[in-house]
């Protein structure tokens, strides 16, 4: 029997998890929270939830680690956050504390600069404490990375990747998530565009993109993530890398990007600051919209010789380039599901065949065919599409 620690359990995304994670026989699970009696409300929400144990403690508490060594996990998974990058070790005190106690460690971050420098500032702190710790275990990185691992086969020249996700606007959302996203609006970073890193703003570049499964067109916008530094490395052949994301709420799209430019003309420095009472406005407007969300990735470039289409060209003609587009609908509230499933699959990897020691981001491990199985499960659909491609048998 393994000890799983669940830090900040009663949390969005730690409450969708917890259900799969209960049922994994070899565990036996302690939740923290700061809050007693929000924890004590989570466990009297499910007879399922019977023989967990509860503990109040905040991660920054004076005696954190010495407590995490009295309960003595073997994995713990940091719902907590924040995942916020800054010099020093101290944002990745947890991981750190964890390599003290030798305990595996995973999270589900999605900062940039937090999943980008976790390996080299943790990982030989992580072999030397012969301990597993894992970043970026949400939808972005990991879910992402795993799409574009599965269908980059089917390419001879891999040249563009785009990413994208629509959350539903009745869906749930924490005060972390909406103060991740407000980080960067309007704040200016680097994107993989034409072969180099050039700068983008965050929340402009506007652009429509349509769903399939009666989602329909949303508004999308640029965003921050992990995938926009790890892709073009595992991929150098890339000629760009695009990440953005949306709200389903055209009103609520548009107006955010219109706080977006109040911080290019350095009205406002950052919007994060501002993040309870946006919580607040966009709380109001909960019965807009729907809470259907969605998520996609295409992959575009030259099909591999057994994908290519049949058409006859003269040595004149360029070979165009071949789309595919992978979608994934999560329709009545599941959309909160998916930045979880990574983070289950990978303490069930840690039960099964260890994963090699050391600190690295929660890609090229999973597999899109484990993926899938959960996905199944939540009843969340995922379909591809292909445009420019010899359709073979077995396409999906």
């Amino acid at each position: 029997m393994k000890h799983l620690i669940l830090l900040g359990a009663t949390g969005v995304f730690m409450r969708r998890l917890l259900p799969r994670l209960i049922q994994i026989k070899q565990l036996s699970i302690t939740l923290i929270a700061r809050d007693l009696s929000k924890l004590e409300r989570l466990k009297k929400s499910s007879t399922l939830y019977s023989n967990v144990d509860l503990l109040a403690l905040d991660k920054d508490a004076e005696g954190f680690a010495q407590v995490l060594a009295y309960l003595k996990p073997d994995i713990l998974i940091n719902g907590a956050g924040p995942y916020e990058f800054s010099n020093s070790l101290d944002c990745f005190k947890i991981a750190s504390v964890c390599c003290e106690i030798g305990c595996d460690y995973i999270d589900l971050a999605d900062n940039r600069e937090f999943v980008s420098h976790f390996h080299e500032s943790l990982d030989n702190l992580a072999k030397a404490s012969k301990v597993v710790l894992v970043t970026g275990a949400s939808s972005v990185p990991a879910l992402s990375n795993a799409v574009v691992e599965h269908y980059q086969k089917e390419f001879s020249e891999l040249s563009d990747v785009a990413i994208g996700i629509c959350p539903g606007n009745q869906t749930e959302r924490g005060l972390g998530t909406v103060s991740s996203i407000l980080s960067y609006v309007g704040q200016p970073f680097t994107q993989w565009i034409d072969g180099r890193f050039k700068p983008v703003y965050g929340w402009q570049n506007l652009r429509k993109y349509k769903f399939e499964h009666s989602i329909g067109t949303r508004w999308l916008a640029n965003c921050d993530v992990p995938d926009l530094e790890l892709l073009p490395k595992q991929y150098p052949q890339l000629q760009s890398v695009s990440f953005q994301a949306g709200l389903e709420v055209s009103l609520m799209h548009i107006g955010l990007w219109a706080l977006s430019w109040l911080t290019r003309m350095h009205w406002v420095n950052n919007w994060r600051r501002y993040a309870k009472p946006l919580v607040r406005v966009s709380r109001w407007m909960e019965s807009w919209g729907s809470d259907d969300g969605a998520m996609f990735v295409e992959l575009k470039g030259l099909p591999s010789k057994k994908r290519a289409t049949r058409k006859r060209c003269s040595k004149a003609t360029l070979p165009s380039k071949a789309i595919l587009r992978w979608q994934l609908i999560a329709k009545k509230g599941r959309g909160p599901h998916v930045p979880t499933i990574a983070a289950e699959l990978t303490v069930k990897r840690l039960l099964s065949d260890r994963l090699p020691c050391g600190a690295y981001p929660c890609t090229g491990f999973l597999k899109l065919d484990d993926f899938r199985k959960v996905l199944d499960a939540l009843g969340i659909v995922h379909i591809s599409s292909r445009n420019g491609f010899s359709p073979i048998e077995g396409d999906a």
